[in-house]
């Protein structure tokens, strides 16, 4: 998602004025399932839950706007990826980039368990 999350930028930032490949109540949607979805599945209860499951809908929403509309660009214009290898140098950093938000969230996440422990 990163990596076509760039190319979205790119196609938004370099667009000729053209706007949102979908409509916008599409993402609306999109974004109000992420909420949704992650405030039934979440193990907190009350605000920590709302706060959780907005900040998941809002960072991951707009990657999926970002992704689908980098996703549309491609199609358009599949040059972009591979001139100069681009696409494996953005591919490359969406990766390390992955890796260090997961790893951070797991170390928040541990960090946490442990003070709540006393441990």
């Amino acid at each position: 998602m990163l990596a076509l999350s760039y190319y979205g930028v790119l196609a938004l930032r370099g667009g000729d004025g053209v706007g949102l490949s979908l409509p916008e109540p599409f993402y609306v949607l999109a974004v109000a399932f992420l909420f949704v979805v992650e405030l039934l599945k979440s193990r907190h209860k009350g605000l920590v839950a709302l706060v959780r499951a907005g900040l998941f809908a809002a960072v991951f929403g707009v990657l999926v706007v970002l992704g689908v509309e980098g996703v549309v660009a491609l199609v358009e214009a599949p040059g972009a990826a591979l001139d100069g290898y681009a696409g494996a140098t953005v591919l490359s950093i969406a990766l390390v980039l992955a890796a260090l938000g997961y790893f951070t969230y797991h170390s928040v996440i541990q960090f946490d368990r442990r003070k709540r422990i006393g441990g």
